[in-house]
């Protein structure tokens, strides 16, 4: 498996790129009580409209590595993956 990597941007700040370690599932990435806590650099009140407290999760099931929008819920601006956005299924 490739690595993942957790990847921030701000105007004006510079792009902080953090590894994610797959050794623990689900990992969680968003504001609140995560694995990953994002959007909590010099201006995190910027993001409260754009981040949810889980953002996204990362599952492992039947070998294969999945990206899912939200936690217990879909978040509320959904999850993009290499700038595009994902779709969730129905």
């Amino acid at each position: 498996m490739s690595q993942l990597h957790l990847v921030e941007t701000c105007p004006g700040q510079a792009t902080q790129r953090t590894p994610i370690a797959l050794h623990q599932f689900p990992i969680t990435i968003g504001r609140g009580n995560c694995t990953y806590r994002v959007a909590m650099g010099n201006f995190p009140n910027d993001y409260r409209d754009s981040i949810s407290r889980v953002q996204a999760t990362i599952l492992k099931q039947n070998g294969q590595v999945w990206l899912k929008d939200g936690g217990e819920q879909p978040s509320a601006n959904g999850v993009y993956v290499a700038g595009k956005k994902m779709h969730p299924h129905t």
